[in-house]
């Protein structure tokens, strides 16, 4: 490379660099250049979407919630009406009658049956025989609906009525928050409806809990992902932490948003779902 330098007469004097220097300033360009290739690598592999385990669930009957719970008069129990929906249809609904801590009466004649009634409304009865010998939670038809009766009674062979109960409802709980899941990046979609739901606990007492129904949930890719329930549409760290049961377990954590299709989860939190009503779902 040549150089040209004035002279203090004037005059314009042209020299040759060393090429050492071009050299040394050359290797100093090839250097960064290869620092810069191998950071720009290590930031892309850390922030791209990892190839995800999906595991799709395809819907199926929901968990058991009480709709009817009533002690019964007459002898020791409590006979509850449960139900169970179809889980990618709501109002495809099963009822199940279930009764807890029940002694029948020893003077009773021959089988016990169940007959619901309306005292108020020209409802048919509905009967159900022999229950001191049926297996709980026993499936009803899909015809019944405990919604036209306020009562029943139990009764013998004689007829003769050994107890009864007058419905007391607990179901439906009205709220019900609905969202619909958005993120073409990592196409996700699918929806997601909370709702309140009173459910039996392994004590077989009555708690509410806040019930998660997703459907139509599709995840290509994302580099998390979890899932969470923010107050105010911004992920911020305070946000609520929604273990998904059946997601991916990485690093020791399980409960990644790594299940597609259509299924529900019952959360371990009390939710108080007036605080959520201008919130989002984040997954992150």
């Amino acid at each position: 490379m040549k150089v040209s330098h004035y002279t203090e007469d004037g005059d314009v004097e042209v020299t040759n660099s060393k090429p050492e220097t071009v050299k040394r300033y050359a290797g100093y360009v090839s250097f960064f250049l290869v620092l810069a290739g191998i950071v720009g690598g290590i930031l892309y592999a850390l922030s791209r979407p990892e190839d995800l385990d999906l595991t799709n669930a395809e819907g199926g009957q929901s968990g058991l919630s009480v709709v009817v719970f009533s002690n019964i008069t007459g002898f020791d129990g409590s006979l509850i009406i449960q139900k169970s929906s179809d889980i990618r249809n709501a109002s495809d609904v099963t009822y199940f009658l279930n009764l807890q801590g029940v002694e029948f009466p020893t003077s009773a004649v021959g089988n016990i049956s169940l007959t619901f009634s309306n005292l108020s409304l020209p409802v048919d009865v509905f009967v159900v025989e022999d229950v001191a010998n049926l297996e709980y939670p026993h499936m009803l038809p899909k015809h019944f609906d405990p919604f036209q009766y306020t009562g029943a009674i139990f009764h013998d062979d004689n007829d003769s009525v050994l107890g009864d109960v007058q419905f007391s409802t607990v179901d439906p709980i009205a709220d019900t928050l609905f969202s619909t899941l958005t993120g073409s990046s990592y196409g996700i979609s699918g929806t997601i409806t909370m709702m309140k739901v009173t459910i039996l606990d392994e004590n077989n007492q009555l708690v509410e809990r806040t019930k998660l129904l997703f459907n139509g949930i599709t995840i290509d890719s994302a580099p998390g992902p979890f899932l969470y329930l923010s107050k105010d549409k911004r992920y911020d760290g305070s946000d609520l932490e929604v273990p998904i049961v059946g997601g991916e377990t990485r690093q020791g954590k399980p409960g990644f948003f790594t299940v597609t299709g259509d299924f529900e989860q019952i959360l371990d939190a009390d939710i108080e779902f007036d605080e959520y009503e201008n919130g989002r779902w984040i997954v992150w």
